[in-house]
């Protein structure tokens, strides 16, 4: 009896000293956590204001549905997985992923390739992006998650087209190619919520998906023919 109460008085013993090993292991992890997040939130910040610019589109290029020549198409595409390559990391969706629509690295490169290409699409001569309401959340071991709203304003032909920072290629007015009104010049804004997943690597932070959750107050508003020197 005695050698049985030993062995359970030692199991007892390693056993608080496990519980308190991983609480502090917890507690430190947190703590790091804390103050990692104004870096998280930094990096969120610089790579949608470094994402914006990729939404106008180059000068020789905005005339109605001209398209990008072949060598100019491989270049931005080539400048585009530059900038991706910064701030992403590859990572596969899970099944969840998929039916929630995040997109990855891959995703993302497909969908500026899809812009580039389009046929039909219109263009974008103004593109910016300011950012509310941050909040950043451990999600894991050296993991997080930033959500926060994404407020665009853009200027552009009604055909034109935007991709968010989370990926997702987007219309937001539409113009019927076979209409013999020339399309529009169109001042657009709108908001969205965006979600963001991170990991901490050696190299710091990176991005390895993103999800856009939500759209609303979208306001669409042709500008007048005498602002035409506003589209240059």
């Amino acid at each position: 009896m005695k050698n049985f109460m030993r062995k359970v008085n030692r199991g007892l013993v390693l056993g608080g000293a496990l519980i308190i090993g991983v609480t502090v292991y917890v507690v430190a992890d947190y703590k790091r956590f804390d103050s990692e997040k104004p870096e998280v939130e930094e990096l969120v910040r610089e790579y949608v204001g470094a994402f914006a610019e990729f939404n106008i589109t180059p000068e020789q290029y905005r005339e109605t549905s001209i398209q990008y020549s072949k060598e100019d198409s491989i270049n931005r595409i080539a400048e585009f997985n530059e900038f991706a390559d910064k701030y992403w990391i590859d990572a596969e969706n899970s099944e969840l992923d998929i039916f929630s629509y995040f997109v990855n690295k891959d995703r993302f490169s497909a969908a500026m390739q899809n812009l580039i290409d389009f046929e039909e699409r219109g263009y974008i001569t103004e593109f910016s992006i300011d950012i509310t309401d941050m909040k950043i959340k451990k999600d894991g071991p050296d993991a997080a998650v930033a959500t926060f709203t994404s407020h665009y304003f853009f200027k552009g032909t009604e055909d034109s087209a935007i991709i968010s920072p989370a990926g997702f290629n987007a219309h937001y007015s539409f113009y019927d190619p076979n209409d013999p009104v020339e399309p529009r010049f169109m001042q657009n804004s709108f908001s969205e919520e965006i979600i963001i997943n991170l990991v901490r690597k050696s190299d710091g932070w990176k991005i390895t998906k993103g999800l856009s959750e939500s759209n609303y107050d979208i306001e669409v508003t042709p500008i007048r023919s005498d602002d035409s020197d506003n589209k240059a």
